[in-house]
């Protein structure tokens, strides 16, 4: 499955680079263009999730429709909408996101006035194009909401982010008082929706103390707002237009709700990994490894970490008004969130939002299967090597934590439930750790 997927996302990303030449038309000046473009271009280089993402929903709403090539619908006349253009709009949305936020968390090497001002002027300058592409791209019976959903997506993201700088920082976690005041507006809380999650979020509050509840469920609505908001929102501008009845539109939002907070919290965990590690994605370069810490954001790894261990060096060290770790601090920070098992519980939740997302399917057709498939991120991926690779998550495994969330995933999925290093560990076999950096004995 993971290989026909990886092909799809390839085959996608073609389209959508075929695409991008009708996006350029909307350029400024033949010199500057390439490198307006250039962040596009390299998110459509590799494998766009946001984009197939959206290519899939429209494909199991379109099955979830019962309709065939025989049929003649409206919106099926006009399917290349649906299996490139949008995803084209939602790459740009999410190309157009990270760039601003290399600027909020000084990622990528955007930690400069100059690479400031120009990841600021090359997200404005896509954000406007994009816009226009919206209006020439697609029929008037579209756009206006196509465009109310974009405009939405960015207004989400940029709350939610302002809620990281002033409310999910370490000093709102030390005076937690004050967020029993916070409140959204009325307009924003119907925005976030967490039915369906009722698992997760019942399993979180049993494993933290009840002081931190408010904290941790103002971070879970900032992540909504940040990443799963993306995902929700082209669901719904997809069940809208196409017209699929409600019950279905409700599980279909259930999915990218759980969807995409699991992609989030799998984001916050990779955060811990060392930059000597030398990983990297798209949008993160290994020195941007410990950018939460750093930015003293609190993520659900660091709460755990905190809950059980207040008075640890990691503490300390955000008491403090130091911006930057040494190699020999990133070591000794991981080894802290691994020895108290913090990072394998956010890594248990993650798996288990993986397993919740993937009951709102109905496990038919291959546009299924293979957005399911995307879920196995949260057992394997090369951030999770160095990290569960370790004396430290052998000891795991056998705590009662880990035994309760391994029962509670295996009622809900058909997802395997084992990492390749479980399975080693289960069949009593040896497995071969990371080098003993991060190892615990």
């Amino acid at each position: 499955m993971l290989q026909n997927r990886k092909e799809e996302m390839r085959t996608l990303a073609s389209a959508l680079r075929k695409e991008l030449k009708h996006f350029e038309h909307l350029g400024v000046n033949k010199d500057l263009d390439p490198e307006i473009f250039r962040p596009l271009r390299t998110r459509l280089n590799g494998t766009p999730l946001r984009a197939y993402f959206a290519q899939k929903m429209y494909l199991i709403i379109r099955d979830r429709l019962g309709w065939n090539k025989k049929m003649h619908h409206s919106v099926s006349q006009n399917e290349a909408l649906f299996l490139v253009k949008i995803p084209f709009v939602f790459e740009g949305i999410i190309t157009i996101q990270y760039l601003h936020n290399q600027i909020l968390d000084r990622k990528n090497g955007v930690n400069s006035p100059a690479t400031i001002a120009n990841n600021l002027l090359i997200a404005n300058i896509l954000k406007d194009n994009l816009y226009e592409y919206i209006e020439s791209a697609f029929p008037e019976s579209i756009q206006l909401k196509l465009t109310q959903t974009v405009r939405k997506a960015f207004k989400l993201v940029d709350i939610g982010q302002l809620i990281e700088k002033k409310h999910n920082t370490y000093q709102s976690f030390i005076q937690k008082d004050h967020l029993e005041e916070f409140q959204f507006a009325a307009t924003m809380d119907p925005c976030i929706d967490f039915e369906g999650l009722e698992d997760f979020m019942d399993q979180l509050k049993s494993d933290l103390p009840r002081s931190l509840w408010e904290f941790t469920e103002l971070y879970l609505k900032r992540i909504y707002l940040t990443c799963a908001a993306l995902f929700t929102l082209n669901t719904s501008f997809l069940c809208d237009t196409l017209g699929i009845h409600q019950e279905e539109k409700k599980k279909l939002m259930k999915f990218a709700t759980a969807y995409g907070m699991m992609r989030q919290i799998i984001n916050d965990n990779a955060d811990w990994v060392p930059a000597s590690y030398e990983l990297s994605t798209l949008s993160k370069l290994p020195e941007d490894a410990f950018s939460d810490l750093k930015n003293r954001n609190i993520t659900l790894p660091l709460i755990f970490h905190l809950a059980e261990s207040p008075r640890s060096i990691i503490a300390q060290w955000l008491a403090g008004s130091q911006k930057t770790l040494t190699a020999s601090q990133e070591q000794e920070f991981a080894l802290a969130i691994l020895s108290d098992h913090s990072i394998f519980k956010s890594i248990q939740l993650s798996r288990l939002l993986a397993t919740i997302a993937n009951t709102f399917l109905e496990g038919e057709g291959e546009a299924e299967m293979l957005l399911s498939d995307t879920s196995q991120i949260a057992w394997w991926n090369k951030f999770l090597a160095p990290v569960i690779k370790t004396e430290a998550y052998k000891a795991y495994r056998k705590t009662g934590n880990y035994k309760r969330l391994k029962r509670l995933i295996a009622r809900q999925t058909t997802l395997p439930t084992l990492s390749p290093i479980d399975e080693a560990i289960e069949n009593e076999k040896k497995p071969v750790f990371w080098p003993l950096k991060l190892s615990l004995k």
